[in-house]
């Protein structure tokens, strides 16, 4: 059973991740596979960035920097869609591959619907939280309002995301709150199976 689990930033995707992982489940985290197509400075995605961007947007490690990167794309529609296009399907073979190996796996898409990737999965899980307490987490990762702000806007609403889904997980209250509903939801999947 291959699961998708998705939301909008601040949501609480990595924590529901981490507690599906925690219950035994193997996990695919499409935001580590994409740090590490960042992470090597002769890589195809790096050359292709230094290519289209110019080596300004390569930091003196000779990785790209991710920081001057989001300033663009989140103002540049045509921009983050080419990223998008060079990213995207690097992550989609690495997360098959991963699934084939696999009985049953969560993967955390956070652009699951955006990429067209519904499809790909029996189910899926929305973790859902109001804009205001995504705000505070953000600022507390040291992201300032206007940056969240763009990055909301480049990404469907979240109320929107949760409509579309099978499964909600509502991330609005404790972290125990979230496990909770993580550990019920895989249960609710694996009577299903059975």
């Amino acid at each position: 059973m291959l699961i998708g689990l998705t939301g909008g930033i601040g949501c609480g995707k990595s924590s529901a991740l981490a507690f599906c992982r925690e219950e035994g489940w193997k996990v695919f985290d499409s935001d580590a596979c994409c740090a590490e197509l960042y992470a090597s400075p002769s890589g195809e995605v790096t050359e292709k960035i230094k290519s289209r961007w110019g080596c300004e947007f390569i930091g003196r490690n000779g990785l790209p920097d991710k920081r001057k990167i989001a300033d663009l794309v989140f103002g540049s529609e045509e921009e983050r869609k080419w990223l998008g296009e060079l990213i995207h399907p690097v992550v989609l073979r690495e997360m098959r591959a991963s699934a084939s190996r696999e009985k049953n796996m969560v993967c955390d898409v956070p652009l699951l619907f955006e990429a067209g990737w519904r499809g790909e999965f029996e189910h899926v899980a929305c973790v859902w939280a109001p804009e205001s307490l995504r705000l505070e987490r953000l600022a507390a990762r040291g992201m300032d309002r206007s940056s969240a702000k763009k990055r909301f806007a480049a990404q469907m609403p979240a109320d929107m995301k949760l409509e579309m889904a099978d499964f909600g997980l509502i991330n609005a209250g404790s972290m125990q709150n979230l496990r909770r509903q993580c550990v019920e939801l895989l249960k609710q999947l694996a009577r299903q199976e059975r």
